[in-house]
């Protein structure tokens, strides 16, 4: 009797229909895959609760001491009081990211914003600029709190934060483009690097120049949107050698379901409860976007943390790729995503 080939075999398989436990545990999966996703973005949301907000407070020290002292009556855990000087002072904190709003009290109140920081904070300042100017009028006393954005998004708006869209789209299609193209490490990284630096070009075209909404130096929001993509797409390329399929599925079901709602993305950071806030000030997506709204809004602000944490996720997952290329090198009957070995 005749033996079949290796090819053959492969062919039978194909040719046998798929058992009904397969086509019913895809479905399955799927749908809990669709309630897992829908979970995880509305778990940091519908959780909300502002506490710690950074806020700066300027004026004549018995005023500054009366406004403390309501704020912490009206809520002790909303905000963090800083007291600065006078009114430069507190635009200058606002500019440098070290406070996210600021109160200066005087013959004319007035409450500083910043909405290319976040909306939400901004409203929640706007808000309480009308319960200040209520207390005014009921105590009788002259004057209104005026409500000036410092830093304005501009028409942009919430578009900011799709920024994390190239990032996290380009950084998954080149890892999997790696993986599934490309053999040898050295050349992954190569497929890596390029995907980043031309995508940190266009993105930065269109995010800038284009439509406007990253207005910093073009060349910055560039970097930075290369880096993040790098990152991303090191981390899931890294796992994925080093596990294969299972791999890449871990880490972008990480980078996705984790990394965007937690990253204070969608809400700020005060906004979210621990350990969200803190892990995800660590994650590639968070610490990437914090850096193009710094690089873009706040030119005077400090970013060498996010640069860090984006390095950090980069070397780390171009570590685990050329690991685990050498690893299964050894072990040639382990599936993979793709081959690790070979010319091509």
């Amino acid at each position: 009797m005749a033996s079949t080939t290796p090819d053959q075999q492969e062919q039978q398989i194909a040719a046998q229909p798929t058992s009904w436990r397969v086509a019913v545990g895809a479905g399955l999966a799927v749908a809990l895959f669709i309630g897992l996703f829908v979970a995880a973005f509305l778990w940091p949301i519908t959780t909300a609760s502002p506490q710690h907000i950074p806020l700066a407070v300027a004026g004549p020290q018995p005023a500054v001491a009366a406004v403390e002292q309501q704020l912490t009556a009206r809520s002790p855990e909303l905000f963090e009081v800083a007291t600065v000087p006078d009114r430069q002072a507190a635009v200058a904190a606002i500019h440098a990211r070290d406070v996210r709003g600021a109160i200066v009290l005087g013959q004319q109140p007035e409450i500083l914003t910043a909405s290319a920081d976040s909306l939400q904070i901004t409203q929640l300042l706007n808000q309480l600029g009308v319960a200040l100017n209520a207390q005014l009028a009921a105590g009788g006393l002259p004057g209104t709190v005026t409500v000036t954005d410092v830093v304005p998004v501009g028409r942009a708006g919430q578009a900011v934060n799709i920024a994390i869209l190239p990032v996290l789209i380009g950084g998954i299609a080149g890892a999997v483009v790696a993986l599934v193209l490309v053999r040898t490490p050295i050349r992954r990284f190569a497929t890596l690097g390029v995907t980043a630096a031309a995508g940190g070009l266009v993105g930065g075209a269109v995010l800038g120049p284009w439509f406007d909404v990253l207005p910093g130096n073009y060349w910055l929001v560039s970097a930075a949107l290369a880096m993040g993509m790098l990152a991303i797409g090191a981390f899931v390329a890294g796992l994925g050698t080093l596990l294969g399929r299972a791999g890449i599925l871990v880490a972008i079901l990480l980078v996705v379901l984790v990394g965007n709602p937690w990253g204070a993305i969608f809400a700020p950071r005060e906004f979210l409860t621990e350990p969200m806030a803190t892990v995800g000030a660590y994650l590639p997506n968070g610490a990437a976007v914090e850096l193009l709204r710094s690089i873009s809004f706040f030119p005077g602000a400090s970013t060498g943390g996010e640069w860090l944490v984006l390095a950090v996720w980069a070397a780390a997952g171009l570590i685990m790729l050329g690991a685990g290329a050498v690893w299964r090198r050894g072990m040639p009957n382990v599936a993979t995503a793709a081959p690790v070995t070979g010319e091509r």
